[in-house]
């Protein structure tokens, strides 16, 4: 996981992915409102002063743990992926990858859901978090070029795709697998909400 930070002082990876899960546990189970400063470095077992060693403050942290979900995230749906795959290829690659990684993670999964629209991530958290999906992008993009795909702005496709299978997934939060043919309902759904008919 790269580590978003700013500043050039010693940094230690093992404290710093102790704090970000710590983080998204706190904030999962206590809400934005109810998680401090203070909570998170006792979940992590490190003081109050490490923490400011990686975050200015608590909006920075929200930024920067929710830019880490969003690469774990990244790394699992486009694990394996090539540019050079067809187009449903390359989205069935994608969305399976997606929709098997989430229910094994489910804090990643309820710390997205949670803020994905929160006006408490930044403009360049959301920008480098939408960069970090690029290869979708493009998958999109390719299929509106070929007249395939419905030709409406990327984002929404994207958005149209995704959002539905994360509060799906949220739904069933307990239950930690999805079986084959689940995901071949998703991708084959998927597919026809983006295709031209």
């Amino acid at each position: 996981m790269f580590i978003y930070i700013d500043d050039m002082r010693l940094k230690d990876n093992a404290k710093y992915n102790r704090i970000f899960n710590s983080a998204i546990e706190s904030i999962n189970e206590l809400g934005l409102s109810g998680t401090s400063i203070s909570k998170i470095a006792k979940k992590a077992d490190v003081s109050v002063a490490t923490i400011y060693i990686y975050f200015e403050n608590k909006e920075d942290l929200i930024n920067k743990v929710y830019l880490g979900v969003k690469e774990d995230i990244s790394e699992a749906t486009f694990r394996d992926f090539r540019d050079s795959l067809e187009l449903f290829e390359a989205f069935s690659h994608a969305l399976t990858n997606f929709v098997k990684f989430l229910p094994e993670n489910t804090a990643h999964l309820l710390f997205l859901t949670q803020f994905a629209n929160s006006p408490l991530i930044n403009n360049f958290a959301q920008q480098e978090g939408q960069s970090l999906f690029h290869h979708i992008y493009s998958v999109f993009e390719k299929g509106i070029q070929q007249n395939l795909f419905k030709d409406v702005d990327t984002k929404l496709l994207v958005t149209y795709i995704f959002d539905p299978i994360m509060n799906y997934l949220k739904g069933r939060i307990d239950n930690h697998s999805i079986d084959q043919r689940m995901i071949k309902i998703f991708i084959d759904m998927s597919w026809q909400a983006v295709i031209r008919h």
